[in-house]
């Protein structure tokens, strides 16, 4: 969560990056030879934001605005190391505000679900002259196994590389206070 990678930022970088270095490195050493794929989950946040009009592409630059969106695009490059190096079969993905059944309290939904249902005040994130609310393309958790199932299945087709990375995103833009 990126509001609580700014209080603890090197938490953050220990569970992104050196725990996803840990399992690479746990999967060279003991399942190289069995592995199919290993796909890691990034965020849309290693681009930081995006002007109007402006969808990145897979592999456009990095420009983390946290702790959060550094630890993951660090990770990512580990990821690649690890293929470029030892060859392991590592797809990545940049998944774009998931949400669905179970998410983390902190989580926009259930935070606005539990805020409505308690009668409390909803604070919207918006730009900096407070005009505009932040927008999201949101995708369900539904969606995002059935991606997963399509990069998994032309993985294994060999009909796209080990190496490559993904955007997995909602068809639809909306805004934080309309979801609300």
């Amino acid at each position: 969560h990126v509001d609580r990678s700014i209080d603890f930022p090197l938490e953050f970088l220990y569970d992104n990056c050196i725990g996803t270095a840990n399992l690479l490195e746990y999967l060279r050493l003991y399942h190289r030879d069995h592995l199919e794929t290993v796909l890691y989950f990034s965020t849309d946040e290693v681009f930081g934001p995006a002007p109007d009009g402006v969808f990145y592409k897979e592999w456009d630059r990095y420009n983390s605005g946290n702790p959060y969106s550094a630890s993951k695009a660090a990770a990512e490059e580990v990821c690649l190391a690890y293929h470029n190096t030892y060859g392991l079969p590592i797809l990545i993905s940049h998944c774009m505000n998931v949400f669905g059944k179970r998410q983390h309290p902190e989580k926009f939904f259930p935070l606005i679900i539990n805020k409505l249902l308690n009668s409390e005040t909803i604070s919207i994130h918006a730009d900096a002259k407070k005009e505009r609310s932040g927008s999201r393309f949101y995708i369900h958790t539904d969606d995002v196994a059935e991606a997963v199932l399509f990069l998994l299945k032309l993985h294994s087709e060999h009909k796209i590389n080990s190496g490559d990375k993904f955007n997995i995103t909602g068809s639809e833009e909306i805004t934080n206070l309309e979801l609300a």
